[in-house]
């Protein structure tokens, strides 16, 4: 994957802007300040597109503690998986939990003395942090899938996530910026149609459910019983 410095280059290039293409990304000026935040915008914008590209996903774990209902959400987070969240998961004593709102897990436990027991339920809080219900009376392992949020690049060796067989989605969108703010229609006009068949390909590679998005023949689709 070419890092943030690399793909600033790219760009500086088949903008075909004059000069010595960057260094660095730091205490650039004038149109290089530009094509820097042009670059940084595009890829941070892709990866906020879908709150579930498949390059973002991630697993959790967390250990509880005995009569602590409340846990932190991981610090890349963006999205939970709201499907996948399970006590002891790797053992054959597993639990799936069931979520319930925000709402219905504060009146649960505001009503009454709670009694610490094995949890059977999840809540989302504002914040994004997990609540379980009933509080934990053992120490259980609770696992979770989850989306991170994107990030900006801002140092030279930073990478995007968005895997290297796509990162033309980052050039051209870039390019489209450039040539948005130069005034260039003709270039603008084809840095946008080779953007849409970049991210086309990268919606079908890396969205869920998108995978014959792209693809000549059908899949047969298997069965798994229950």
């Amino acid at each position: 994957m070419s890092n943030f410095l690399q793909l600033v280059q790219t760009v500086h290039r088949e903008c075909s802007v004059s000069g010595e293409a960057p260094g660095s990304v730091a205490n650039q000026s004038g149109l290089l300040a530009k094509i820097v935040n042009w670059t940084a915008d595009a890829a941070y914008e892709i990866e906020a597109l879908h709150g579930d590209w498949n390059f973002m996903w991630s697993q959790h774990g967390d250990d509880m503690i005995i009569g602590n209902s409340t846990y932190s959400p991981p610090i890349t987070l963006g999205e939970w998986d709201r499907e996948s969240f399970y006590l002891n998961y790797t053992t054959s004593g597993y639990k799936k939990l069931t979520e319930v709102s925000y709402r219905d897990w504060r009146d649960r436990m505001r009503n009454g003395v709670q009694t610490n027991s094995k949890p059977s339920y999840f809540a989302i809080l504002p914040d994004k942090s997990i609540a379980l219900y009933p509080v934990p009376d053992a120490v259980y392992t609770m696992t979770a899938d989850f989306w991170a949020r994107p990030e900006r690049m801002e140092s030279n060796l930073d990478s995007s996530n968005i895997p290297v067989q796509y990162e033309r989605v980052i050039i051209t969108a870039a390019k489209a910026k450039y040539a948005e703010d130069r005034g260039d229609e003709l270039m603008l006009m084809n840095a946008q149609q080779e953007f849409l068949y970049w991210l086309e390909k990268l919606e079908a590679g890396e969205l869920p459910g998108q995978e014959r998005r792209r693809k000549s023949t059908p899949e047969a689709m298997v069965v798994i019983p229950e």
